[in-house]
């Protein structure tokens, strides 16, 4: 609650140092360990009413485009170097050049009690981020061990391990006033990892304007809720942040907007790590298959509630007609071939079950045990319709048809095993792509 108190302390200090402003409706309030330091409507706010405006200045915000508070001049220049502009739309060297920025700034908090202002402080009472996934130690991530999301989790990490790596042995800490001794390697690590986390949970992306990519103090207090329930929406106007009531938010109600309103559950969690609960998303779920030849694009596979058509299917028959066709067998009705490659279709969804922890066998952190549940749950959705869809169709008499039947199911695995070089099915989450019949990884 002392960093709470800090960090609102801080943030307001800013508000007041710059031309930030805030709404006399709207406050901070501690709302308990699952929703956390929020903003609340202090009075009924009415709709279109602004919430808060931030400056576009570096005395506002910590940018990834401005050097930070006490930033030396040769450490500008190394990030010059170091971190290149990205091309791509998302500007992931934006994020990159904060995430370096932050390292270096957490590093000068640590090592010397000098005050680097309101923006410092507000650094310095940030929360922890251990509940992010990505900042899970190995032995809470083993607790991930079978589910689709568990690879993509442990990439993150290895490779945060080793940009931290390769971020220490450039770093001129004989330029920079970081005490009398550099960093060891691991503290440096700390630093960075902490660094990343913080931009990966809490920077905004700019549309308009050179602040790249940026923290809000303030702002960031805004939770998130699906975009069907939010009453808020985030503003760019002349590059810089604003927020303003999109719905009536009644006293003593939170303030939230959507963070991000293509993310489906497991996307919320990795990056932010709360599950969707209050506000659930009202994205498609699918997972992603590899099932062929090293090297192929994955295919996306639905949920339950999707039609069944995916990629994937469209393949699986294509391969059951050419079978027939290899084999000099007739080709049979369309509802037998269908028939044929449901059939295959629910042996590979059949396997991928079959490598998650029996339930006796369940360990671990409640989280990990959460996202397995909630990963089997819409495994065993997708294949209770691929056996109905089976059931509906007449059995088939020819070898062709049952070449379905008889598909040879290899043995099970435990979790996911390596991808794709054993040329097996591996699943993960993924949104089901808007205008491509194909997934990119």
């Amino acid at each position: 609650m002392e960093t709470s108190a800090e960090r609102v302390a801080a943030a307001l200090h800013v508000f007041g140092e710059t031309e930030g402003w805030l709404s006399d409706k709207v406050g901070a309030r501690w709302l308990g360990a699952d929703r956390g330091l929020a903003l609340v409507a202090l009075a009924p706010i009415s709709r279109g009413e602004p919430l808060l405006r931030s400056s576009a200045s570096e005395q506002a915000v910590l940018s990834s485009e401005f050097p930070f508070p006490g930033e030396e001049p040769a450490f500008s220049q190394f990030l010059v170097r170091s971190v290149q502009q990205s091309p791509d739309e998302e500007d992931t060297g934006g994020r990159a050049r904060l995430a370096v920025r932050l390292t270096h700034l957490i590093l000068s908090l640590e090592r010397h009690a000098a005050d680097l202002g309101s923006l410092g402080r507000y650094v310095a009472a940030l929360p922890s981020t251990d509940n992010l996934p990505m900042c899970w130690s190995e032995a809470k991530q083993s607790a991930l061990l079978g589910s689709t999301i568990e690879p993509r989790i442990k990439g993150a990490a290895a490779r945060m391990k080793a940009e931290a790596a390769d971020l220490f042995a450039m770093w001129p800490f004989a330029e920079l006033s970081l005490g009398p001794a550099p960093p060891s390697l691991a503290t440096f690590k700390e630093a960075f990892v902490r660094a990343q986390a913080v931009v990966a949970s809490r920077a905004l992306q700019a549309e308009a304007g050179s602040l790249g990519a940026v923290l809000v103090p303030m702002l960031d207090l805004a939770n998130h809720a699906g975009a069907e329930s939010a009453n808020a929406r985030l503003l760019w106007a002349s590059g810089a942040p604003s927020l303003e009531a999109v719905a009536a938010i009644p006293e003593g109600h939170e303030v939230c907007w959507c963070y991000d309103p293509e993310a489906d559950y497991l996307d919320l969690w990795e990056r932010y790590g709360f599950f969707d609960v209050r506000f659930p998303c009202y994205g498609i779920h699918t997972v992603e298959i590899w099932a062929g030849a090293v090297g192929e694009e994955p295919c996306w596979i639905p949920e339950k509630i999707v039609p069944l058509e995916c990629p994937l299917l469209t393949r699986l028959l294509a391969e059951a007609k050419a079978a027939c066709e290899e084999n000099g067998a007739d080709v049979q009705s369309e509802s037998a071939l269908r028939r044929s490659g449901l059939t295959k279709f629910a042996v590979l969804i059949r396997r991928h079950l079959s490598g998650y922890p029996a339930p006796g066998k369940k360990k671990g952190h409640k989280v990990a045990r959460v996202v397995l549940k909630y990963e089997q749950q819409l495994l065993a959705g997708t294949l209770a319709k691929v056996q109905k869809a089976i059931q509906k169709i007449v059995p088939p008499t020819s070898f062709c048809m049952d070449l379905g039947l008889h598909f040879s199911e290899p043995p099970p695995r435990h979790g996911l095993g390596p991808h794709p070089s054993d040329q097996g099915p591996v699943f993960k989450f993924v949104r089901k792509p808007s205008n491509s019949s194909e997934v990119a990884r």
